[in-house]
């Protein structure tokens, strides 16, 4: 994981203004995958753009976590360039390594 995330659930329905807010059971926490494009090597997508389903985008999408989202894909694409790699080949341990001496909260 690359972002640490304990926003409640908050669904807003299809139709209409009503919205459902539950909290979560635990905190939880975004994967770097979730920021890659298949398919696309060099594409990160960061903010409100990362892959989720419907139930966890509901808890992430919030601003904080999607600052920390952005953050984390800056970190990631200059460790691309810093170590000549791929978006889907980066070292996960460095990435976060890079993510703890911002004093994230992983």
């Amino acid at each position: 994981p690359v972002v640490h995330c304990a926003h409640p659930m908050d669904i807003h329905a299809a139709k209409g203004s009503g919205q459902s807010v539950s909290p979560l059971s635990a905190d939880c926490y975004v994967p770097y995958e979730a920021m890659v494009a298949k398919g696309f090597p060099n594409l990160i997508a960061a903010g409100r753009c990362i892959s989720a389903q419907r139930e966890p985008y509901a808890s992430i999408r919030v601003q904080g976590t999607v600052m920390c989202i952005g953050e984390a894909a800056g970190l990631a694409a200059s460790l691309c360039l810093d170590t000549d790699t791929s978006v889907t080949d980066i070292s996960r341990d460095a990435l976060k390594e890079l993510i703890r001496t911002r004093n994230f909260v992983l």
